[in-house]
């Protein structure tokens, strides 16, 4: 049942991941037919003695004669389907259509001439009694996949796009393997009547698993058949991602509202006289307010990162620190120790505003007369850059909120504590990360490390 299982979940990825190409919708079925040797076996082993018990009045003569129609539909179908896919896959139904028809009427033709032969009710009869049974369906069964292989063979050699006949191999690689592990382990084994390797095809399971394991290996690397996965690593638990949706709603409703208004009030100029009413520059700087809310918070929930570039990390520290000291002019003195100077592969503008908003929470956690130090630094696993301040520091209760979005100790209307959430979102961008220290009084540090594949030294950033 496992095995079976095993062939379902291939052929659901095959299937849903391009269910309209032809190939993995063939490719799909042949997994589908495999799995219903393994299914019919388990049923007879494990289902029919419990029904045996239960439902007495039942003969075990009309499961073997279920049993019997399955495996004719098997042996003989799975044939059909295999010469399917691959005349598909070579695109053969559509170079010589009439090629492509005659192969399947002759198909049909010879499944009709093997159920006259071998009525389907008794095939459990000709398995355990026929030799020319056996050698029938090894002729039928064999000659098909070797037909059906060459044909695909050939349409991997004719491909001229290097690309695509790569990708064709591979999709061999995955089909061909447990398909000839069937036929060997069922047709060949009991064609020669090789009575201790009968059951041999149950280990079939362990080429299936290694196929499904290559199959999503393949689909996450470079993408396999019309699916390819990947994973976004984010913080299950936080209150950012529980915040986000509804703050997206939020935010989309408020423009649209806003955008109403500020057409109202524009009309509303033009017909008073007095168009500098101060009721309408209050609602002028509530709408700012707003818009400034909306695109701050945006940004938090979904920092849009332009692409990595590689930047000096004191140009960085300088560039993010140059704003700050336009912003506040307070008699604060701030040193800056870039022994450990690197460059950086990141988005440079948003690692900017990080160190930007960083720094100025600090002038604005300092009165007067403080210190701010930033200081880059190797620890074990990574690159840091810390900003150390001497001001009021934070609680313990303190610094286990202010990454949360909205959390902000500042009592103004500017602040609406998206800041350090937005800070954390970039560096979990870059796969790295920002810690704080802090005691009540004895001051903040905020600590980003940065990955070691994204740094590189002076010399080789020179050298490229």
């Amino acid at each position: 049942m496992i095995l079976s299982i095993a062939l379902w979940v291939i052929a659901a990825f095959i299937f849903f991941s391009d269910r309209y190409n032809k190939i993995n919708r063939w490719f799909a079925y042949c997994y589908l037919l495999a799995s219903l040797g393994t299914l019919k076996e388990f049923f007879m082993d494990k289902v029919v003695p419990v029904l045996l018990y239960r439902y007495p009045q039942v003969e075990i003569s009309a499961y073997v004669t279920a049993n019997s129609y399955v495996t004719a539909f098997l042996y003989l179908v799975s044939p059909l389907c295999f010469i399917t896919l691959s005349m598909k896959f070579s695109d053969l139904d559509k170079n010589n259509k009439k090629a492509f028809l005659m192969i399947q009427l002759l198909t049909v033709l010879i499944i009709s001439v093997y159920l006259f032969i071998y009525p389907p009710a008794q095939f459990k009869f000709f398995q355990l009694n026929r030799v020319d049974f056996w050698y029938c369906m090894s002729l039928y069964n064999i000659g098909y996949a070797v037909i059906g292989s060459i044909i695909m063979f050939r349409s991997v050699k004719n491909e001229s796009s290097h690309e695509i006949k790569r990708r064709k191999r591979i999709i061999l690689e995955v089909l061909l393997l447990p398909y000839y592990y069937c036929i060997i382990t069922i047709f060949v084994i009991h064609t020669l009547n090789l009575d201790g390797l009968k059951k041999i095809w149950k280990d079939n399971i362990y080429l299936v698993a290694a196929v499904l394991l290559f199959y999503i290996y393949i689909a996450y690397k470079e993408g396999f058949m019309g699916v390819k996965i990947s994973f976004t690593k984010y913080d299950w638990h936080s209150e950012m991602q529980i915040a986000n949706t509804s703050t997206q709603y939020i935010n989309h409703m408020l423009k649209n509202h806003i955008a109403k208004i500020s057409w109202s009030m524009d009309n509303i100029r033009k017909k008073l006289e007095d168009n500098q009413l101060e009721e309408l520059d209050i609602i002028d700087r509530s709408m700012k307010q707003l818009v400034s809310f909306t695109e701050k918070t945006n940004k938090c929930f979904s920092p849009k990162i332009a692409g990595d570039e590689l930047c000096c990390s004191t140009k960085l520290i300088y560039e993010a620190l140059e704003a700050c000291n336009a912003a506040h002019s307070n008699n604060i003195q701030v040193t800056i120790d870039n022994k450990d100077e690197v460059f950086i592969i990141c988005d440079v503008q948003a690692i900017i505003e990080v160190i930007h908003n960083i720094i100025m929470n600090a002038f604005e956690a300092i009165a007067q007369n403080g210190s701010i130090d930033i200081a880059s630094f190797y620890d074990k696993k990574s690159f840091c850059i810390k900003i150390a301040d001497s001001g009021t520091g934070m609680t313990a209760d303190q610094m286990k909120q202010i990454f949360k979005p909205f959390y902000t100790t500042k009592k103004n209307n500017t602040n609406f504590g998206v800041g350090l959430s937005y800070c954390k979102s970039v560096m979990q961008v870059h796969h790295g990360s920002i810690e704080v220290i802090s005691d009540k009084n004895t001051g903040a540090q905020f600590i980003l490390h940065f990955p070691l594949k994204r740094i590189k030294s002076k010399e080789l950033a020179a050298n490229g």
